[in-house]
């Protein structure tokens, strides 16, 4: 992952470093938390799990997105204790990531064993392995 976080080139206004003290954190992988990545098809290539209008989310979306990488599928993941559903059709789009299908609240107990027993967002998933504080 990028580190938007240490300025040492500017790109798209956005400062990128590769600063080793900005490193994601690798989530434990249990059968637990690999069931729920196969059984939604999250296992392969890289989803994001965040909230569109939180800042965090957004600069993980932007690094990607500045990495080259343009297949990423995203889960819209609300502050609430919503269970994992349909995006709503009412749900504004300024709060939801374009073409995004899926939402579940950052509370919600399935949320929270896929996380490793801590909710964050944003976490990724890339080739099935969830990553953390990015």
């Amino acid at each position: 992952f990028l580190s938007l976080r240490a300025p040492t080139e500017k790109t798209m206004g956005c400062a990128i470093s590769s600063d080793t003290k900005f490193k994601a954190t690798k989530v434990t992988m249990t059968p637990e938390n690999k069931t729920i990545l196969t059984r939604n098809g999250w296992d392969k290539g890289i989803v994001g799990f965040g909230f569109a209008a939180s800042e965090a989310s957004c600069v993980a979306a932007i690094a990607l997105v500045i990495a080259g990488k343009k297949d990423v599928q995203w889960v819209n993941v609300s502050f609430d204790d919503a269970e994992f559903a349909d995006v709503p059709e009412e749900m504004d789009d300024i709060m939801k990531y374009p073409n995004s299908t899926k939402i579940i609240g950052v509370k919600d107990p399935v949320y929270k064993t896929l996380c490793g027993g801590s909710p964050q967002v944003p976490t990724i998933a890339i080739n099935g392995q969830l990553y953390q504080e990015s």
